[in-house]
């Protein structure tokens, strides 16, 4: 199947898929198998990952029993365990998770292992099932990609195309309701707008500074549009991500811009969330649940009071709700180093930290190999500016949801394919001359 048509179906099933979502089910159901009848089929595992990221944008589910299932959702595990078998009889060599075996494959296990004295352990198993696919197939789907890199693009690309999208539907929505903050566009919370926007946002920087060749014109055209989108959409986690990603590569692309780089992003940090707008921490003090600020504060009081009641091994995946259940705070402390403290104690969080430590520094170590430009570069620079985008957000919101999640490991895993393929894909950077005394 060409790549065209093979594109084209999977946004047309998109399509329907979001228009359908809430009234029109059996559409969606319809649209979603074919997709997957597809891939299936024709087995072009580069062309359905590369549909995977610009899939994550869209967060429709379909209601399979009780278990909400996203079109992303159901091509990832297609393509994982179309994967898994090629690699089973050795058409895809070479290990599927490379240095971050260890700490993703650790930390799903662990997940798994907290069903021993979690209060419910059927939670447990829920959430290892969708760490296993969010993480492991996350990753392996984009590190197993082809070496030519062109599935690789395609990926970054529909990222962007989707992300521009978006925008531009959130600013039209804003227009339309006369409101130029907290946008809630096509039935999407505007913190999960603002995710997935820093994502497209980071996209189009690592683009403009990695391909030479494309229209600048449309690069910039796109990234007003997402960023128009994250502006309107109020969400100041997403700010943060995306100023934290920035530096991030300003300092990978140009080492010597490190240290300015994390200065401005630090000082830009500090006046988002003290003076922008200069009310939204009024609730620090006396915390008002009606409150954005609010909220955080009694989730993170909820976060912490949880990880003091089991610090080492904590009260097991997905056991969070059931511990905080009538304290009148939500499912989710807003903070991911806090749910992975509450939920899976130090070990989880080692092993968490494990994979963001690994994932930065295959990033750093790609930075100094390849001169600007090339799959490689590209591949290296979204991918770690989405991994951190995510990860700095997801200290003030909900982590595990659909597409966000899958996206930045999506990210760690473009970040692993860079590292893996990057000398055949560009040209190494030139030595520095030095100077030396004559013979």
């Amino acid at each position: 199947m060409r790549p065209a048509l093979f594109v084209a179906a999977g946004v047309l099933g998109g399509v329907i898929s979001a228009l359908a979502s809430v009234e029109l089910g059996p559409i969606a159901v319809v649209a979603g198998a074919a997709l997957v009848a597809v891939v299936a089929a024709t087995r072009d595992r580069p062309a359905a990952t590369a549909l995977l990221l610009p899939l994550c944008l869209l967060p429709y589910a379909l209601n399979a029993g009780g278990l909400l299932v996203s079109l992303s959702d159901g091509l990832l595990l297609v393509v994982g365990a179309v994967l898994l078998v090629d690699w089973a009889v050795g058409r895809q060599p070479g290990p599927l998770l490379g240095p971050l075996a260890v700490p993703a494959v650790g930390f799903v296990v662990w997940t798994a292992a907290s069903a021993a004295w979690a209060a419910d352990p059927g939670r447990v198993l829920v959430e290892t099932s969708q760490r296993a696919a969010l993480v492991l197939l996350g990753v392996a789907v984009v590190h197993a990609m082809p070496a030519d890199g062109r599935a690789v693009r395609r990926a970054v690309v529909g990222l962007v195309a989707g992300s521009a999208a978006l925008g531009a539907a959130t600013t039209i929505t804003g227009a339309i309701q006369g409101r130029w903050f907290a946008v809630y566009a096509l039935g999407m919370h505007k913190n999960w707008i603002g995710f997935v926007l820093s994502f497209g946002l980071v996209a189009v920087v690592a683009m403009a500074l990695t391909d030479h060749r494309r229209p600048r014109g449309l690069m910039a055209a796109a990234a007003v549009s997402i960023a128009s989108g994250l502006v309107l959409s109020g969400s100041r986690g997403a700010w943060v991500g995306t100023l934290a990603a920035l530096a991030l590569l300003a300092a990978l692309n140009r080492p010597s811009l490190a240290w300015p780089a994390g200065s401005v992003a630090a000082v830009a940090v500090a006046l988002v969330l003290v003076a922008v707008p200069g009310n939204v921490f009024s609730g620090v003090h006396e915390p008002d649940p009606d409150t954005s600020a609010g909220t955080r504060v009694l989730t993170w009081s909820s976060g912490l009071a949880t990880i003091r009641r089991q610090p080492a091994l904590g009260v097991g995946a997905g056991n969070f709700l059931a511990v905080v259940k009538g304290r009148g705070s939500q499912g989710d402390p807003n903070n991911l180093l806090l749910l992975t403290w509450a939920e899976t104690g130090v070990f989880g969080v080692v092993l968490l930290g494990g994979i963001v430590v690994g994932t930065l520094r295959l990033a750093t170590r790609n930075s100094g190999r390849w001169a600007a430009g090339g799959q490689a570069h590209l591949a290296s620079l979204a991918g770690a500016g989405i991994f951190v985008a995510a990860l700095a957000h997801a200290q003030f919101d909900i982590f595990w949801t659909r597409g966000v999640a899958l996206a930045t490991f999506m990210g760690a895993g473009l970040v692993l394919w860079a590292h893996r393929h990057g000398d055949a894909t560009s040209s190494p950077r030139p030595p520095r001359l030095t100077m030396t005394s004559a013979p």
